[in-house]
C-alpha cells in the first residue's frame, strides 16, 4: 500500500522560510487542483492565514474533504472552534477539565465591587477568576501568575510536561495544527479556559521553527483526530441548576462531586441554567437540581424532557403530586399510610373539627415549602388570626396533629429503593428544623445514618409512601412515635449536599443516581410498576406510549379496531381565538415542527395557528381506549 504524503498549504510559501519547503503549496495552487493535488492519499495541513467562511483557507479545507483527503483542520473543526459552547462541551465529554467562557463571565459579574477584574486581553479571553469557599458562600478572586498558564500545542504536542496529556486530548477533539490553550489552576487541577487556533502570522520565528520540526515528524502529523475509545461515552446528563439561589437542593460543590463520580462511570454531566431550555434536546437525560413547583421554570424543563422522551428526575407528575399537601393527605390516608391526625380546612369548617386535634396543632398552606407558611397554633384566637391571613392565599388549609420530636427522619427514595437516610434535628430552641426569626435563619444539625443502619420500620414506611408517587427521587419526612413511624410529607427534589446527606454513604449515593439514569437509557430499565389503586385517576402528563402487544397488524376485520382524529380550536377564557399551536408544538417536540409524535397519540397543525388535530397513531381495540388516549393527549397539550 502506498504511503500517505503530507502537503502543507499556506497563503504565501515565501513568507515562511522556517517550514519545510518541499511540503509547501500555495492556497491558489491547491484550489486550482490538478491530478497530483487531488490524490486521496494526501494528508493536508491547512496553515492559511484565515479560516473564516469564504476565505481561501476555508475553501482549502472544504475541497480537501470533497477530494477524500485527510485534512487538519477540517471544516467541522473550523466551525466548532468558533462556538465556545460546543467546544467546551466536547472537551468535557472527552474528560478534559474545563472552566468555560460563560462561567468565567458569570464569575466576573459575581466579584465584589471593591475588586476590579482584569480586562480581557485578547479575543475569547476572559479574566481568570478562582472560586473561593467562605462561610457566607462562594466568592471569587483574581488568579495569581502561578495559577495561570498558556501553552502552544503543535499537533497536540506540548513541551510543558504538566499539559502533555490534556493537550493531546484537546487536539483529538479539535485537531488544528497549532492551538493556543489557556489554563487555570483551581482545586488542585489545571482546567482549560480557552482554546483557539493560531495563524502563522501570530507565531514568532522560534515557534515557526518548532512547527517546522513537527511537520517533518510524519507520525506526529498523522495521529490526528480522536482515538477510538475502548468504551464509548455511555450517556450525557443535563443537570438543571439555578446559580446563586441559596435554596437550591444541591450546592455547586455537590454537583462537582456528582460530575466526578459520573466521569469515572463514563457518563458525561453538564450543568445547564434556567434560560437554556432550547439546549435540553442535546442531552440524553435531565436531573433537576433547581426549585420545583408547577409555576417554576423547572416544571417546564420536566415537561420538555417528557415530550422528548428523556428520563427526568423529577418528572412533572411527581412535581404536581408532591407540591400539594391536600393531595398528599388524601392519597396517604386512602392507602393506609400512617400519618399524624390531619384535617383539611375551609373557611366554613366547624370549630368541632379543630377540637379533634386539640391545641397546639400545626397549620399549613397546601403548597408551602422549606418550613415556610407552617405555624404552630396554640389557641382558638391564634387560629382565627393565622387562618384569616392564610385563607386569603388558599381556599384550603391543612391542620395537623402536633408531634414534638428531637428530630425528623428524612428518607430519600430513588426508583423504589433507599438512597440515603438522615436525622434532621430541630433548630436550637425551635420546634422545626428551620427557624427564621428577626431576619436570621437557623437550621438544625443533619446527621446522616448508614443505609444498613437505618430503622427498618422507618425505611419500609417511607418506601410504601414514595411508591404511591412514582419511581423518581423523593424525600419522605417521618417522625417516630410510640405507635410507630408516621409520614409528615413527601417531597420531590429532596436536598442532597456534600458533607450532609452523603456523609454516611459517600460516593455510593452518587453512583446509584448515575445507575438510575443508565438503567433508563440502556435497558429501558423502569422497574415493574405497582398495580394502580382502583380509585386512582390515570397519571397526569406521563409520557404517552404505544400499547403493548407486539408489532401492529396491517389488516383487520370490520369494526375490529378504531382510530379517531379530532380537531380543536384554541381559545382564551373569553372564547377569543388564541394563536398558540405553533408555540405549544415547539415545547412538546423541542423544536419547530408541524407534527408531534408522542407514541400512541400525535398532533398535527392545521391551516390556522389556533387549530390543531389530535389523533390516535395506532389502531385501538375500542372507542373507549381511543378516548382514553385522546384525553391524555389533550391534557398534555393543555399542560404546555
Amino acid at each position: 500500500m502506498s504511503r500517505r504524503r503530507v502537503v502543507v498549504v499556506v497563503s504565501d510559501p515565501r513568507a515562511v522560510p522556517e517550514l519545510p519547503a518541499e511540503m509547501l503549496v500555495s492556497a491558489d495552487t491547491y484550489l486550482e487542483g490538478g491530478e497530483a493535488l487531488c490524490d486521496r492519499r494526501i494528508t493536508l495541513v491547512n496553515l492559511c492565514s484565515s479560516y473564516r467562511y469564504r476565505t481561501k483557507g476555508y475553501y482549502v479545507s472544504l475541497l480537501a474533504d470533497a477530494r477524500g483527503q485527510t485534512v487538519v483542520p477540517g471544516v467541522e473543526t473550523i466551525e466548532g472552534l468558533a462556538d465556545a459552547y460546543g467546544l467546551f462541551r466536547a472537551l468535557r465529554e472527552a474528560g478534559v477539565p474545563t472552566v468555560d467562557v460563560r462561567e468565567m463571565r458569570a464569575r466576573r459579574r459575581a466579584l465584589p465591587a471593591a475588586i476590579a477584574p482584569e480586562e480581557d486581553d485578547g479575543p475569547g479571553r476572559v479574566a481568570p477568576l478562582l472560586r473561593v469557599e467562605r462561610k457566607g458562600g462562594l466568592s471569587y478572586r483574581p488568579a495569581t501568575d502561578a495559577e495561570v498558564a498558556e501553552t502552544l500545542a503543535f499537533f497536540g504536542s506540548s513541551d510543558d510536561p504538566r499539559f502533555r496529556a490534556a493537550s493531546l486530548a484537546v487536539y483529538r477533539e479539535w485537531p488544528a495544527p497549532v492551538l493556543r490553550i489557556r489554563w487555570l489552576l483551581e482545586e488542585g487541577e489545571w482546567k482549560v479556559t480557552q482554546v483557539a487556533p493560531v495563524p502563522l502570522r501570530q507565531l514568532d520565528p522560534g515557534a515557526r521553527a518548532v512547527l517546522g520540526e513537527a511537520l517533518r515528524n510524519e507520525r506526529l502529523v498523522l495521529r490526528r483526530g480522536a482515538s477510538v475509545p475502548s468504551e464509548g461515552r455511555r450517556a450525557s446528563i443535563a443537570v438543571l441548576v439555578d446559580e446563586g439561589n441559596p435554596f437550591s437542593p444541591s450546592t455547586p460543590e455537590t454537583i462537582d462531586r456528582l460530575e466526578r463520580v459520573a466521569s469515572r462511570m463514563n457518563v458525561y454531566l453538564h450543568r445547564i441554567g434556567l434560560d437554556e431550555l432550547d439546549r435540553l434536546g442535546e442531552y440524553d437525560a435531565l436531573f433537576i437540581r433547581a426549585l420545583t413547583g408547577v409555576s417554576t421554570p423547572a416544571f417546564q424543563f420536566a415537561l420538555r424532557a417528557e415530550a422528548l422522551d428523556m428520563p427526568v428526575v423529577d418528572d412533572s407528575q411527581s412535581i404536581i403530586r408532591c407540591s400539594n399537601k391536600v393531595f398528599l393527605e388524601e392519597l396517604l390516608r386512602r392507602e393506609g399510610i400512617p400519618t399524624p391526625h390531619t384535617v383539611v380546612l375551609t373557611s366554613r369548617t366547624a370549630p368541632e373539627a379543630l377540637e379533634e386535634l386539640g391545641f397546639p396543632f400545626v397549620l399549613k398552606l397546601p403548597d408551602g415549602s422549606f418550613s415556610a407558611a407552617v405555624h404552630r397554633v396554640s389557641s382558638p384566637e391564634e387560629y382565627r388570626e393565622r387562618a384569616a391571613e392564610m385563607f386569603r392565599r388558599s381556599p384550603l388549609l391543612i391542620a395537623q396533629e402536633y408531634l414534638p420530636t428531637e428530630f425528623d427522619w428524612r428518607v430519600a427514595v430513588l426508583d423504589g429503593q433507599l438512597l440515603f437516610a438522615a436525622r434532621y434535628h430541630m433548630a436550637r430552641g425551635h420546634w422545626q428544623i428551620r427557624s427564621a426569626e428577626k431576619g436570621t435563619e437557623r437550621y438544625g444539625r443533619v446527621e446522616a445514618v448508614p443505609r444498613d443502619q437505618a430503622p427498618a420500620e422507618v425505611v419500609e414506611t417511607a418506601l410504601r409512601a414514595a411508591r404511591l408517587i412514582g419511581d423518581g427521587l423523593y424525600g419522605v419526612d417521618l417522625k417516630e412515635t410510640p405507635a410507630g413511624p408516621v409520614v409528615i410529607e413527601i417531597n420531590d427534589n429532596p436536598n442532597l449536599d456534600i458533607g450532609y446527606e452523603d456523609a454516611a454513604d459517600g460516593s455510593a449515593i452518587y453512583e446509584d443516581l448515575v445507575r438510575f439514569f443508565l438503567r433508563r437509557l440502556e435497558e429501558g430499565g423502569e422497574r415493574e410498576p405497582e398495580p394502580a389503586p382502583e380509585a386512582e385517576a390515570a397519571p397526569l402528563r406521563a409520557p404517552i406510549r404505544a400499547r403493548k402487544g407486539g408489532a401492529p397488524r396491517s389488516h383487520y376485520r370490520p369494526f375490529e379496531v378504531a382510530g379517531v382524529e379530532l380537531e380543536y380550536a384554541v381559545v382564551d377564557r373569553d372564547l377569543n381565538v388564541a394563536h398558540r399551536v405553533e408555540e405549544a408544538f415547539r415545547v412538546l417536540a423541542g423544536r419547530g415542527c408541524s407534527d408531534v409524535d408522542l407514541g400512541a397519540v400525535g398532533f398535527s397543525n392545521e391551516i390556522a395557528d389556533h387549530v390543531f388535530e389530535v389523533k390516535t397513531q395506532t389502531p385501538t381495540r375500542s372507542l373507549a381506549e381511543a378516548e382514553e388516549l385522546l384525553v391524555e393527549g389533550v391534557r398534555r397539550f393543555a399542560a404546555v
